[in-house]
C-alpha cells in the first residue's frame, strides 16, 4: 500500500506496555513506537485524516497496551489465546522479537489508516534492547497468508495484520457451519465514527489542526 515517493513526512510517536512470551519466559516490556507517514489524498469534508489519527491512538492505547505477545507455535499459549480471557493477545508466526513485531504492526497500521495516511516507515523497540529496528515495507508481504496461519477454513480472506479492524489474531473455525456465525470483535472503531457524527461530542476528537508533528526531511 505504501506509495511514498520522497520528500517530507510526519512522525507519530507513542509507547505501550506489553508482555511477550519467548519460549517459556515471560518478559514484561515497554515499547516505543515511531511511525512515519504522509497524508494521502482526502476530501477535507469527510474527516478521513481525523478518523485515521484517532484509529492509531485507539489501537495503540486500548488494543496493544497491556497485551500479551505470543508465537502461534507455542502450543500452550496459543490455546490460552483462543479462550475468552480479559487479556488481549497478539499472535505472531515466530517468537515476538522487536523486528517481527515491527513488521506485523507496519502492515496493521497501514491497513487501519489507508488511504488517509501513507506509511513511510515504522520503528518499534523495547526497553530491553539497544537496537532500534526500522521497517520501510516491502513490495511483497513476506509474512504468512491467512491460509498458512489458519488453514483452508477461515473466517477472513486476509490475516489480522492486513485488515482494517482491531483484531490481533485470527480465530479458527472448527467446521464450515461456524462460518455462518463469525466471531465479533471485542473492540472496534465504531465509537470513533459515532463521535464524529455527533457535533456535540466534537471536542472529544483530536483536532489535526492542533497536532504538532515532527517533520523529517
Amino acid at each position: 500500500m505504501s506509495e511514498y515517493t520522497g520528500g517530507n513526512f510526519i512522525v507519530y510517536k507513542s509507547n505501550f506496555l506489553a508482555t511477550r512470551v519467548i519460549g517459556d519466559y515471560l518478559e514484561p516490556a515497554e515499547f516505543e513506537l515511531e511511525m512515519g507517514f504522509q497524508f494521502g489524498p482526502s476530501n477535507p469534508d469527510d474527516n478521513q485524516q481525523t478518523v485515521a489519527y484517532n484509529k492509531i491512538e485507539f489501537f495503540v492505547d486500548y488494543v496493544l497496551n497491556k497485551s500479551i505477545f505470543i508465537n502461534q507455535e507455542n502450543g500452550f499459549w496459543y490455546e490460552i489465546a483462543r479462550l475468552e480471557t480479559a487479556n488481549n493477545y497478539v499472535v505472531f508466526h515466530q517468537e515476538p522479537y522487536d523486528d517481527l513485531i515491527t513488521k506485523y504492526l507496519y502492515y496493521k497500521l497501514q491497513a487501519i489508516t489507508y488511504p488517509a495516511f501513507l506509511l513511510v516507515d515504522l520503528s518499534i523497540w523495547s526497553n530491553s534492547t539497544k537496537l532500534k529496528f526500522n521497517f520501510i515495507g516491502e513490495e511483497t508481504c513476506t509474512l504468512p497468508s491467512i491460509t498458512e496461519s489458519v488453514g483452508e477454513l477461515a473466517y477472513h480472506t486476509l490475516p489480522w495484520y492486513k485488515r482494517d479492524d482491531c483484531d490481533t489474531y485470527d480465530n479458527v473455525p472448527e467446521s464450515k457451519e461456524d462460518l455462518d456465525n463469525p466471531p465479533e470483535n471485542s473492540v472496534n472503531f465504531d465509537i470513533i465514527l459515532e463521535l464524529l457524527k455527533k457535533s456535540n461530542n466534537a471536542g472529544e476528537i483530536i483536532d489535526l489542526q492542533k497536532f504538532k508533528p515532527t517533520i523529517v526531511k
